[in-house]
């Protein structure tokens, strides 16, 4: 079974710096989107984003490999491992 891989680059997002409409339009992505079986990198996440990302996901209640990442470099060697 061939599993979903996605890679999110959060380097230039402020958590803090997103506004109200921004936040909602996430939302709803986030629970429309299928996330189950998904290999997930996220890069350049800040602390607090990685937190709310963990969280949103948990609520989520679908099974997903996600970690996170510093560099583009090594999310993308971790994506093409096989798992």
């Amino acid at each position: 079974e061939k599993r979903t891989r996605q890679i999110v680059d959060l380097t230039e997002a402020q958590a803090m710096n997103i506004d109200r409409k921004t936040r909602k339009e996430i939302a709803e992505e986030m629970h429309s989107s299928e996330v189950e079986g998904t290999k997930l990198a996220i890069i350049g996440a800040s602390p607090i984003t990685r937190m709310l990302t963990k969280v949103i996901l948990a609520m989520r209640k679908q099974k997903s490999e996600t970690r996170f990442y510093k560099s583009e470099e090594e999310a993308l060697t971790w994506l093409k491992e096989e798992s």
